[in-house]
């Protein structure tokens, strides 16, 4: 019982972490994307350009902005962040006080399944980042029960990748988009 509450102590850090990472993506992304928009609207402005698939894409697009920002508000990542982490804090007092006593009791038990309850859970990837980054700056890396396997690596490695492809496009939509307007 002592470890999964460690266990999920830590890959509720990682949810908070990605929950507030996906925050301040979405706030940079918005900000991007309302600039961009400003951008071309000028641009089309000052030089009176008559390309009416110009004008409505890039209306399409300040659409898309919109949307794009109600999404972000919509998804509360603050207020959800904010949340996991007074749990991960209730599960910290829950480890010592079941460390301190020596055993789990029914109790323990009891309200480590209420603070399971309590907030949104960790995805697999919180848990796979936990694993590994646990590994990597323990001191004592002998000491952990739990170590990832190969896969967890390939796994946090395919997530990265598409992150990272996802946030490119994402970034670079307005780019591709004047492009293909203007050219």
């Amino acid at each position: 019982m002592e470890s999964k509450v460690w266990w999920t102590r830590v890959s509720r850090i990682h949810t908070e972490r990605r929950l507030l990472a996906n925050k301040e993506w979405l706030d940079l992304l918005s900000l991007w994307y309302s600039l961009s928009a400003v951008f071309v609207s000028v641009w089309l402005l000052v030089c009176n350009n008559n390309n009416q698939y110009a004008s409505l894409t890039f209306t399409c697009f300040s659409i898309f902005v919109l949307s794009v920002s109600l999404y972000g508000s919509g998804s509360k990542y603050s207020e959800r962040a904010a949340q996991v982490k007074e749990n991960y804090v209730a599960l910290h007092q829950l480890y010592l006080d079941i460390k301190s006593s020596g055993k789990a009791t029914k109790e323990h038990n009891h309200t480590y399944n209420q603070l399971l309850n309590s907030c949104e859970n960790h995805d697999s990837s919180d848990y796979i980042r936990a694993l590994i980054d646990e590994k990597l700056n323990s001191a004592s890396k002998d000491a952990l029960d739990r170590n990832p396997k190969p896969i967890h690596y390939l796994k946090l490695l395919k997530y990265k990748i598409k992150r990272f492809l996802l946030l490119s496009v994402l970034f670079l939509l307005p780019v591709i988009l004047a492009f293909y307007v203007f050219s």
